[in-house]
């Protein structure tokens, strides 16, 4: 998982790939395929990408073939923040859970 600053703004990146020689269909139990979530090392949550959206509740997969990577990204507005940050990004599927963290720092403006 990627973080990168561009002045206030904090931009995640989550990369995955079926690393297998077979097909991998992932399955949702809603129409969000993707989350990420930014914490202060105590464990308090201060953002997340999903608690300002709405999915439709309808059963979806997705096919990842051998090979083939989905990218999925998001900011968070983090004017204020400052210091040691921990940020996860997950894939929401039912079979094919993925997450994962990494400390990143929010420096004094």
């Amino acid at each position: 998982m990627g973080v990168r600053m561009a002045g206030d703004t904090v931009h995640f990146v989550l990369h995955v790939t079926n690393m297998t020689d077979a097909p991998l269909t992932l399955e949702f139990p809603s129409s969000q395929r993707y989350d990420f979530a930014v914490a202060r090392r105590d464990g308090e949550t201060v953002w997340s990408w999903s608690a300002t959206r709405s999915f439709a509740q309808a059963l979806g997969s997705e096919v990842l073939l051998p090979g083939e990577s989905r990218r999925y990204e998001a900011s968070w507005l983090a004017a204020g923040a400052r210091g040691e940050y921990v940020a996860t990004g997950w894939v929401t599927s039912r079979n094919y859970p993925v997450e994962l963290r990494t400390v990143f720092q929010v420096p004094r403006g």
